[in-house]
C-alpha cells in the first residue's frame, strides 16, 4: 500500500497509507481541515541482489555491494560497461586511420623529394607490378 503525504491549511503534516481504491477520497486533518496532497521526491531504497563470489583478482570473498566496491578500488577495476568496448573499437579505428594518413603523407613527402627521373622510374615500376598509386597531395609527378 502506498504512502501519501498531506498538509492542512494550518501547517499540520501527515503521512498516510492509503489503498489505491481510496486515492480520490477526501482526507481530513485531526484539526478538522481538509488535507491537500503534497508532492515531494520519493524515498529511494537501493535493493541489490545477494552477492556471494570470490574476487577474480585476489580470491577474497565478495558478499555485499560494499565489498564489491572495495574490491574494485583495491584492484584498480571498474564495473563493466558495454559502451567501453564500443569506445575502444572506435578509438582503435581512429588511431588506425590517423596512422594510415601519417604513413601516406610521409611516403608522399619522400617521393616528392626524389629527383624527377627517380620518381618517374618508381611510378613506372609500380605500374609494371600492377600496384596502383594514389596521390595524397597535388604535385608534379
Amino acid at each position: 500500500m502506498p504512502v501519501y503525504s498531506f498538509e492542512c491549511p494550518k501547517g499540520h503534516t501527515h503521512d498516510r497509507f492509503i489503498a489505491l481504491a481510496f486515492f480520490d477520497d477526501i482526507q481530513r486533518c485531526d484539526c478538522g481541515e481538509v488535507l491537500a496532497r503534497r508532492i515531494h521526491a520519493p524515498r529511494l531504497v537501493r535493493a541489490a541482489q545477494d552477492l556471494c563470489y570470490d574476487s577474480p583478482i585476489d580470491g577474497r570473498p565478495i558478499t555485499s555491494y560494499n565489498a564489491r566496491q572495495e574490491d574494485f578500488k583495491r584492484n584498480g577495476c571498474e564495473a563493466y560497461d558495454p559502451g567501453v568496448k564500443t569506445d575502444y573499437h572506435r578509438r582503435q579505428r581512429d588511431n588506425d586511420a590517423q596512422l594510415e594518413r601519417a604513413m601516406g603523407e610521409t611516403v608522399e613527402a619522400a617521393i616528392q623529394q626524389m629527383p624527377s627521373t627517380t620518381r618517374t622510374r618508381l611510378y613506372a615500376e609500380m605500374e609494371s607490378h600492377d600496384v596502383g598509386t594514389t596521390r595524397l597531395t597535388g604535385g608534379n609527378g
